[in-house]
C-alpha cells in the first residue's frame, strides 16, 4: 500500500478527474481536493498545500506547465503533470518549470503510483 500523502488533483475532464481520483483511492492516498482549471488549481494548492500536486497538462484557461511555474514561485510543492501525449519537448518544459514527474493518459495505475512515490521521495524522474 502506498503513503497516505495528500494530493491536489487538476484535471478539466470530469470523467478522467473521477477516474483519477479513484485510481488515487485505490492506491492508499488521500485526495484532499481537486479543480478543474490552472487558475484553481494554483488557488487550491497555495489553500491546500497538499504533499503533491496531479495536474493535467491541457487545461482550459492556462496549462499545466505554466500552472506548476506559478505554483512554485509560491510554494514548492512536487507537481506530477498528465498528458495525453508522449511528447519530449513538453516533458522538458514540464521539467523545467519544476514537475517533478511526466505521466501520459491514459493512465496505468501502477506507473500512477510509482511516479508519485518517486516525486515523493524526491527522486521524479
Amino acid at each position: 500500500m502506498a503513503s497516505n500523502a495528500r494530493i491536489l488533483v487538476v484535471e478539466d475532464e470530469f470523467i478522467v478527474l473521477r477516474v483519477i481520483c479513484e485510481q488515487l483511492a485505490r492506491l492508499g492516498y488521500d485526495v484532499v481536493g481537486t479543480a478543474r482549471d490552472g487558475a484553481n488549481g494554483i488557488a487550491e494548492a497555495l489553500r491546500l498545500k497538499p504533499d503533491i500536486v496531479v495536474m493535467d497538462i491541457g487545461l482550459p484557461d492556462m496549462d499545466g506547465i505554466e500552472a506548476s511555474r506559478k505554483i512554485m514561485t509560491h510554494s514548492p510543492l512536487p507537481v506530477v503533470v498528465l498528458s495525453a501525449y508522449d511528447d519530449r519537448q513538453r516533458l522538458e518544459e514540464a521539467k523545467a518549470a519544476g514537475a517533478i514527474g511526466y505521466v501520459v493518459k491514459p493512465i496505468a495505475e501502477q506507473q500512477l503510483k510509482e511516479t508519485i512515490e518517486q516525486a515523493l521521495s524526491g527522486q521524479g524522474q
